[in-house]
Formats: structure tokens, C-alpha cells, sequence
């Protein structure tokens, strides 16, 4: 896309009229034309999933934690990766007229907002953006929202300008809203906000960025929640009072834009907002929350768990609500041993992207096990499935999974291990493979009870031979645990691991 200016225009000097349209004194020009062609050609903000790969032809890479083959020679995923000419680390020399060159994997975006300009339409969102190393930032706020607000909508058609050249990036109503509400009535404001601060459509810097989205919420020294312009408003001029977020369950006094009806804890946690994948790191990761509803500001920190849970309403609320990784809010990471324990807490959650239901969760997870999960969004759901499911059974030392297996009834194009997953399956899988009921748990379990009934054994000499196969028993799994040298075959996608 080119600069809706004459060119050349080195020092532009742009203003905007009653229309909201930018005009530059400098060259003359107007964005009118530029806005057109793009409102004619609205975009969606979730791109379209790129297609399965052919069986016998699948070149598995993804994730790196898993050791995949090809033709009987065991190779790594990034050996895979180039025989694709998948780069894992290209020249980072793209250029984008918004975002500038590719960002390094150390490096993150923040918008600068700046104080109201008085002569400017209240509609009209201008802002710059700045790229910081990640050793050395200034304060920032993280932004948690949903890109389509609560009516879903998530085209692309309300421009925001950035830059001194006001060039045009388009984003959705809740966003465009979203910035006008967090616009400073002096002074500056540093957010990060995923759909502006992230190149989309540079998927090697938007996989690089969300693998360290927790990262980026961890760092920030609050997150903003936004819910929508339907449900917040600010007075001009007025500072609006702050409560903690449990004082809103009997709050008599709260000014709603557009509802007649109450506000409370329930209520809220029903919104369109708690039912996203990506909010729950977001939202468990910083040390504290502000949510504006109403006229009002609350906040969130780590004892909000705590007087949510004495309020009347608080017997039973994580089990009633759809929300219950919730009382995790501010305190850093999960409380869950495992990843089973932790999808199942989370598998109710949705996702625009559907491959973000996955990434979404193993990032979030991967910290607490300090294991890089990188997404890559340049690979199909079948990919993300096979490669998913291999790290679970393998790095995550779950072989339970394979009870699931669908055999012969499998999907196209999907190998004979892998489970059931869509509906209900995915929650059903992980709900009952919870830590306690590991296989390896089991086996030493039952080894245990075996030496112990074998003590009251009369014969000593039976005894002692039967106690020498228990104990041999009982460190198979330390002596070749089940899977050491697993693989999987890059292109088919068949396991090849210990059972006995």
C-alpha cells in the first residue's frame, strides 16, 4: 500500500477537517481517495487457515520438541524447516509503510498516544509507534480485548492514522473505540495493543511476537481491560473513581451508555470477552487488572480471588461460571501440575483462529515449564494437530492419549493415533487424564503393593527371587522410560515409540 500523499512529501503537515478526513498542507493532497478504496474493500481481522497437506506428504516440523523423521534417517525439525526453505531466521528486512522493517525477536512495539488535540474530531484515533528492546522500555500498559467487541464483528473498516504522515491502518470498531477511551487528556500514554503493535501480516514477526506475548503482560505494570463502548464511557474532565472489583456485585450507584439492566459478578463474567482463549494469560500473567465499566474504574489484584469468594454470591462461583482459570487473575501463572489439568480448565475458551486454542494455551503453560513453544501460523490445522498432540504424548509424558486413539475411523489425512478432538472430545480428553492416573503412576502403584503383600511370602527363597523381579519392575521406567527416542515420521506422521 502506498502514502495516501503527492509524492514526494518529506515534511507533511496534515490536518483534518469536520468530514474526519486528513488533508496535508504540505502536499495538497487528501486521504479521501485512499479511505474509499479501502472502506470498498473491507478485510477481516482473522486470516483464512492455510490448507492441509496432502497424505504422505505432510513434512511435519512443528514444534521443535519433537523428534521427527524421514525415510528411516532421524533429522531435527529445523533440518525439515530448510528443506521446505522455511527459514526460522530470515532477513528481517521487510519493510511496511505502518510498521517499518520486521522486528527482532528482542524487540517489541508500543504506541505513543498523545494528549487530545483540541482541533481534532473526537472520532479520529492518531498515534505513533515506537520499537523498544526488551531490556530497555519505558512503563507501558497492555491492552486486553477482543478484536470483534461483543457483537462479534471483526471486519476491518474504521481507520486509525499513524505516524507523521497520518498513514492509514484499519482495525475494528472495538479497537478504534478501545483508543479513543484510552487516549490522555494530557500528556502521553505507552500501550501495546496485539492488531496495531504486531505487523499481521508478517506472519514470521507475528508468530515471534506471540510466542512472547506472556513475556510482553508479564513486563507491562498493568493490563486494561476493555469490554466495549457498550458497557464503558468517560466523563471529559473528569477523573473517574476507582473500586475493587468485588465492591461491583452491590453497587447501587453505576451509570451504564447503553444498559437498563444491573451489573454484577456473574453478569459479567458472561460476556463475549471471557469467553476468548488469549485473555487468560493476559489476565493471570500481570500483577494487576483495571476495567472500566460504567463511569467507573475497578481493579483487580491478587486478593480479588479472595473477596470474590466471601461475597454471597461466591459459594460455588468458579464451578458456575465459565470462567473459572479466573481465580488465577494477577497471580503470576497456574496453579495446575500439568498441561492435561490445565486445558481442561481452559478447553471451554474460543478462539477466532481456531489454531489459537492451542497456541493460546501452550504458551502460557510452556512458561510455567519454561519450554519455548513457538507458534507459526504458516502451518495447516492438520499440521498443528499431528504436532500438538506428539508433544503432548511424548514431551508431556502422557501416553493415555493413546487409549483415545481413533484407529481406523480417523480423519483423513490424520494418522491412526491420534485422538478424537472435535466438539466435546477435546474437553472429554483431558478432563480424565489428570496426573494421578498415569500410567508410569500406576505401574510403580501396583509394583509397590506387590512387595508388599510378597513380605509375608513363607518361603524365603521364593520370596527373594519374586522381590528381585518386583524391584527390576519397578525401574523399567528409569532404565529406558517409554519415551526416550521417541519419533514421529515428518511425513506420514506414524509414532514410533516404547510400550514394554
Amino acid at each position: 500500500m502506498t502514502r495516501w500523499h503527492s509524492k514526494p512529501c518529506p515534511s507533511p503537515i496534515v490536518w483534518v477537517g469536520e468530514d474526519s478526513v486528513p488533508r496535508c498542507k504540505a502536499c495538497g493532497a487528501s486521504a479521501h481517495g485512499q479511505l474509499k478504496q479501502l472502506r470498498e474493500h473491507p478485510s477481516n481481522a482473522v486470516s483464512p487457515l492455510p490448507p492441509d497437506e496432502k497424505t504422505g506428504q505432510l513434512n511435519l516440523y512443528w514444534p521443535s520438541s519433537v523428534q521427527y523423521t524421514r525415510e528411516k534417517t532421524e533429522v531435527l525439525a529445523e533440518e525439515i524447516r530448510d528443506s521446505l526453505q522455511i527459514s526460522d531466521t530470515p532477513s528481517r528486512t521487510q519493510q511496511s509503510l505502518v510498521h517499518g522493517r520486521t522486528l527482532e525477536r528482542d524487540e517489541f512495539r508500543l504506541i505513543c498516544l498523545t494528549a487530545e488535540e483540541k482541533e481534532l474530531p473526537v472520532d479520529v484515533v492518531h498515534l505513533s509507534l515506537e520499537t523498544h528492546n526488551d531490556g530497555n522500555f519505558p512503563d507501558y500498559e497492555a491492552v486486553s480485548y477482543t478484536w470483534g467487541g461483543e457483537d462479534g464483528d471483526d471486519t476491518l473498516r474504521h481507520p486509525i492514522y499513524i505516524g507523521e504522515h497520518w498513514d492509514i491502518l484499519l482495525q475494528t470498531r472495538n479497537c478504534c473505540a478501545m483508543l479513543r477511551y484510552l487516549r490522555p487528556s494530557r500528556g502521553i500514554r505507552m500501550i501495546w495493543v496485539d492488531a496495531v503493535c504486531i505487523n499481521q501480516e508478517d506472519m514470521q514477526e507475528r508468530g515471534d511476537q506471540i510466542a512472547k506475548m506472556g513475556q510482553i503482560y508479564t513486563g507491562c505494570f498493568q493490563v486494561f481491560l476493555w469490554l466495549g463502548d457498550d458497557i464503558a464511557f468517560k466523563k471529559p474532565g473528569v477523573h473517574p473513581p476507582r473500586l475493587p472489583l468485588h465492591e461491583l456485585e452491590n453497587l447501587k450507584e453505576l451509570q451504564l451508555p447503553a444498559k437498563t439492566e444491573p451489573v454484577n459478578i456473574q453478569s459479567l463474567f458472561e460476556r463475549r470477552y471471557f469467553s476468548r482463549v488469549w485473555i487468560i494469560q493476559e489476565l493471570i500473567l500481570p500483577s494487576r487488572i483495571v476495567i472500566p465499566i460504567g463511569n467507573k474504574i475497578f481493579w483487580v489484584d491478587p486478593s480479588t480471588r479472595t473477596h470474590l469468594e466471601r461475597l454471597p454470591s461466591g459459594d460455588g462461583l468458579w464451578r458456575e461460571t465459565g470462567v473459572p482459570w479466573f481465580q488465577h487473575a494477577t497471580r503470576g501463572s497456574v496453579m495446575q501440575e500439568n498441561l492435561s489439568q490445565f486445558i481442561a480448565l481452559t478447553w471451554k475458551s474460543q478462539s477466532s483462529d481456531i489454531r489459537d486454542k492451542v497456541y493460546g494455551v501452550m504458551g502460557l503453560f510452556s512458561m510455567k515449564e519454561s519450554i519455548q513453544i513457538r507458534p507459526d501460523y504458516g502451518i495447516s490445522l492438520q499440521h498443528l494437530l499431528i504436532g500438538f498432540f506428539a508433544h503432548y504424548i511424548i514431551s508431556g509424558g502422557i501416553p493415555e492419549l493413546l487409549f483415545q486413539a481413533a484407529g481406523a475411523s480417523v480423519e483423513a489425512g490424520m494418522p491412526s493415533w491420534m485422538p478424537r478432538w472435535k466438539g466435546d472430545a477435546w474437553g472429554d480428553l483431558f478432563s480424565s487424564n489428570s496426573g494421578e492416573y498415569l500410567i508410569e503412576t500406576r505401574t510403580k502403584d501396583f509394583l509397590t503393593e506387590m512387595k508388599r503383600y510378597l513380605q509375608s511370602e513363607p518361603d524365603w527363597q521364593s520370596r527373594e527371587r519374586r522381590m528381585e523381579g518386583a524391584n527390576r519392575g519397578n525401574n523399567v521406567f528409569d532404565r529406558r522410560p517409554w519415551h526416550k527416542g521417541a519419533t514421529v515420521d515428518a511425513d506420514n506422521g506414524a509414532m514410533s515409540l516404547y510400550l514394554t
